[in-house]
């Protein structure tokens, strides 16, 4: 299995407990610039990992149909009618395999400002330009806003 890692300021309890059955590595994020700087250490690090948002609840089967892709970079998105084409990829629940993060190398020292905001759009526009597309899953995850 591909290295889950959970960025966190309080991950809601459906997201933790549909992760239980996976080994996960929790992130916490302490200010608006740690979400950018964490995904600069994960593209450091240049190795395949699946990300998980504090607040998504993957469906049964979710993170195994991430893992078992064979496509660099792919995503679920929140809404069953809405696709990433031409449209900002959310990060909420992702793959990034290591060719894809060699393609993209440079993306996370370009983004601003540096805020947590700026991540899913920077990194698709930056990707876009470069002729990436991310490979879209469905049915959709779940945002929990409680």
């Amino acid at each position: 299995m591909i290295p889950i890692f959970v960025p966190f300021t309080r991950v809601k309890p459906l997201t933790d407990f549909v992760l239980r059955p996976y080994s996960v590595t929790a992130v916490k994020m302490e200010d608006r610039t740690s979400y950018p700087d964490y995904w600069q250490e994960r593209w450091d690090a240049g190795e395949a990992f699946i990300n998980v948002e504090h607040d998504v609840v993957p469906w049964p089967g979710a993170i195994e149909e991430l893992d078992a892709c064979p496509e660099d970079w792919c995503a679920f998105g929140y809404h069953p009618r809405t696709t990433f084409e031409g449209q900002t990829v959310i990060l909420a629940c992702c793959k990034f395999r290591e060719p894809f993060i060699a393609a993209t190398l440079g993306v996370w020292e370009q983004v601003s400002p540096r805020d947590y905001a700026m991540c899913d759009s920077h990194l698709s526009g930056f990707a876009r330009q470069r002729g990436l597309r991310c490979h879209q899953h469905f049915p959709p995850v779940v945002h929990d806003r409680s």
